[in-house]
């Protein structure tokens, strides 16, 4: 298995193929933490992700967080058959999964197991400023 950030990075090259995001950015401070990546497509609705080879637990946490400033929130975990305890506790928090296949061709190396209903959390002063933070780190 690769590390965590070769599993960031391999996602963000399979996510800019996919040319439906108009930024996608790594590593992007919001709430005195990082977020691992944030995704705005063409209408600034705004998708965070947070990936773990492991650690699920803390993953639904930091993505919990992110809510606050995100349309939709995931956590990306390497291809496994999920627990129902996770499934229950992505549910539970309104969090969708991906899985990540590192050995997949491009096409299918994101899947989508459940679907991240828009964040009832969000707050627009949070979401400006995570927009902000995407804007400055892209110009970087």
């Amino acid at each position: 298995m690769k590390s965590e950030w070769d599993m960031v990075l391999d996602c963000k090259d399979y996510f800019e193929t996919q040319q439906q995001y108009q930024k996608i950015e790594c590593e992007i401070p919001f709430l005195s933490r990082c977020i691992d990546m944030v995704l705005v497509d063409s209408n600034d609705k705004i998708t965070t992700i947070e990936f773990k080879l492991s650690k699920w637990r803390d993953a639904i946490s930091q993505a919990h967080d992110h809510m606050r400033g995100a349309d939709y929130a995931y956590v990306c975990l390497p291809k496994r058959r999920p627990s129902q305890q996770l499934i229950s506790e992505l549910e539970a928090s309104g969090i969708g999964l991906l899985l990540y296949d590192e050995k997949a061709l491009d096409g299918d190396k994101v899947i989508v197991y459940t679907q991240a209903p828009e964040s009832s959390r969000k707050v627009p002063l949070f979401s400006d400023n995570l927009l902000k933070m995407v804007d400055i780190c892209c110009e970087c």
